[in-house]
C-alpha cells in the first residue's frame, strides 16, 4: 500500500512539474495566423460617467 502511494506521489509530481516550464505556448490559428489581442482600449474605471453633458446616467 505505502509503495502505490509512493508510486501516484512520484508520477503526480512528475507530471506537475513538467507542466511548469515557465514560457506560455503562444496562441497559433489552424491557418497558421498568430492571436493578436482584441480589445486594445483600457477599462473604464468605476464610478466614471460616459456621459458629455455632466447628468447622471
Amino acid at each position: 500500500m505505502t509503495r502505490r502511494w509512493v508510486m501516484c506521489m512520484l508520477i503526480g509530481l512528475s507530471m506537475s512539474m513538467s507542466g511548469c516550464n515557465g514560457v506560455p505556448s503562444s496562441l497559433v490559428l489552424p491557418d497558421g495566423a498568430h492571436r493578436v489581442p482584441v480589445n486594445q482600449q483600457l477599462p473604464v474605471p468605476p464610478g466614471a460617467s460616459l456621459s458629455l453633458d455632466g447628468a447622471c446616467p
